[in-house]
């Protein structure tokens, strides 16, 4: 990765209870769904680039400690960044 901080994009669906967390504008050449209802997208280099987390309120908001780590591994984000990431009410 290169010294350029990734910017990360946050969208959530209410309707949905679907997070979407992005560090890149573009289409994921693949994804992985490591757990039910987490879904990592990732770029052709084999990159992560990205996060879908479904049913985010009403499951995973509650293991957001777990989800905090793996955003920071795979994201290469600040533990704050990915603190505020999940910051969804």
């Amino acid at each position: 990765m290169s010294g350029v901080a990734p910017t990360l994009r946050i969208s959530y669906d209410r309707g949905g209870d679907v997070l979407y967390l992005s560090i890149r504008q573009q289409p994921a050449a693949k994804g992985k769904e490591d757990r039910p209802g987490v879904i990592w997208r990732y770029d052709a280099k084999g990159l992560a680039i990205g996060v879908t987390i479904i049913d985010y309120l009403r499951y995973w908001h509650r293991k957001r400690d777990q989800l905090v780590d793996e955003i920071v591994e795979k994201l290469h984000l600040p533990p704050q960044e990915a603190e505020r990431a999940l910051d969804v009410s």
